[in-house]
């Protein structure tokens, strides 16, 4: 046939030849046009000993077989001599319209690179991939995973011929497809662990020739230790009785003698790490606990009243928490000084919590500050002492104090306690609109909650 002929053509007599899209699919709103109005633009195919091969129109082709076309538009072309003209023919078509890919693309470039032995310049040149590109693609192709891979979840090219570069298995490339964070460094993570697991079977080994025993890490101070054990590090430990530092060296006739294998602590390098496995069943002891000491007459006494005291402690608790329920609490009139000891847990037991709201407080009651921050709970707890109604005053202050401090913004009227805006109307302040509406909003609440709950 003549190079510029169009011919009608039977679609199912076609030959569907090579193609670097390896999955192909028709999209119902495709299929339906092709039925509805049939192939518009000419199929272009080949001429070979075995019939028509389709070139480029291979979904064309599928979709006039799938509606049962009895002919359609072939533009014919004498054979191509260049393989590897077909294929960059073929990348760029297919990339112009719904695109590769990315592992049909991958395979594709790879092809030429390495079946075709085409320079990277030459593929660059004729597919407008750059040469990093060509590169990575290279690399990536020598794992058929890698490949596969390319385009999941954030997995870039780039990234992909990390992976195959490292020869990650098809378990490790999941692995790193899973990870919502930087891929990169999950790709070099795999790479780490398996440097460091090949080290500790190196010095396993070693350690083993030398005939010592490999025991698990201490799990001491460790919070994920899979079991509980024994064992101590050997620069942890000194001897029980002479309190000498225990050393490699005059540890290996010890029946506890072993070693750890591998990393102590986090980001060490893979190490060996000499341990006694029962420290104090052959006569060790923490390096960092004192030397027992004996006692004298009156220093066992002392730790035995101390003893009988914790002992008794929680009785007591129990008891005085009762009293403070039945009588105390529930006495008519407050006891004398309880303003005192308000004060002095607000301005001292509790010096965090209270100290910022010391000095608005000793504003509100129009004293003078400390000449520091640091001193102003003891400013004021001094005060508070000077005379009875000092106390209550100065109690009532750093509890303002620290309510206003929570609204001292713009945006933070949403904050105010309803209870706190009570409790000041109620002494005779005169609310605000806005302050109203705070009560409001809380009666609200209240009502709705209630209402739930019913």
């Amino acid at each position: 046939m003549s190079s510029t002929t169009v011919v009608r053509v039977d679609p199912k007599t076609l030959l569907v030849g090579p193609n670097v899209r390896k999955e192909v699919t028709l999209r119902p709103e495709f299929v339906a046009s092709i039925r509805e109005h049939g192939v518009l633009v000419p199929i272009l195919a080949q001429e070979t000993t075995d019939g028509l091969e389709v070139v480029d129109g291979q979904m064309r082709t599928l979709a006039a077989v799938d509606v049962e076309l009895a002919d359609v538009p072939v533009f014919v072309q004498p054979p191509t001599a260049d393989e590897a003209a077909r294929i960059v023919e073929q990348i760029v078509v297919n990339e112009d319209r719904a695109g590769l890919t990315m592992p049909d693309h991958v395979a594709a470039i790879a092809q030429l690179a390495l079946d075709f032995k085409m320079p990277a310049a030459e593929i660059s040149k004729r597919t407008g991939a750059s040469k990093d590109a060509i590169a990575a693609v290279v690399t990536t192709s020598k794992s058929k995973a890698a490949t596969a891979a390319v385009g999941r979840e954030g997995i870039t090219l780039g990234i992909a011929a990390q992976m195959a570069e490292a020869e990650l298995t098809e378990e490790e490339i999941e692995r790193v497809a899973r990870q919502g964070y930087n891929k990169d460094y999950a790709v070099r993570q795999i790479v780490a662990e398996r440097k460091a697991a090949a080290e500790v079977a190196r010095l396993t080994e070693k350690v083993q020739a030398d005939g010592v025993l490999i025991a698990s890490k201490p799990s001491l101070g460790e919070y994920n230790a899979t079991e509980k054990n024994k064992h101590r590090y050997l620069g942890d430990l000194v001897d029980a009785t002479t309190g000498k530092k225990v050393t490699t060296v005059n540890h290996k006739t010890c029946a506890g003698h072993a070693a750890f294998v591998g990393v102590r602590g986090y980001g060490n390098a893979v190490e060996v790490h000499y341990l006694c496995t029962d420290p104090s069943k052959h006569g060790h002891r923490d390096a960092n606990r004192a030397t027992p000491v004996k006692l004298t007459a009156a220093e066992r006494a002392r730790k035995e009243i101390e003893k009988q005291r914790t002992a008794a402690w929680p009785t007591a608790t129990e008891v005085r928490l009762e009293w403070v329920r039945e009588q105390l609490l529930a006495r008519r009139t407050a006891p004398a000084g309880w303003e005192l000891l308000a004060v002095h847990d607000f301005a001292q037991r509790h010096q965090r919590t209270w100290q910022s709201g010391a000095r608005p407080a000793l504003a509100l009651l129009q004293r003078p500050a400390a000449d520091n921050d640091w001193g102003t709970e003891k400013t004021i707890a001094d005060w508070a002492a000077e005379k009875p109604i000092n106390g209550w005053r100065a109690a009532l202050a750093l509890i303002i104090a620290r309510h206003e401090e929570e609204i001292a913004t713009k945006a933070s009227w949403s904050k105010a306690s309803a209870t706190y805006l009570q409790l000041l109307a109620s002494w005779g302040y005169e609310l605000s609109e806005v302050e109203q509406g705070v009560i409001d909003d809380a009666a609200a609440t209240a009502v709705a909650d209630a209402k739930a709950a019913a």
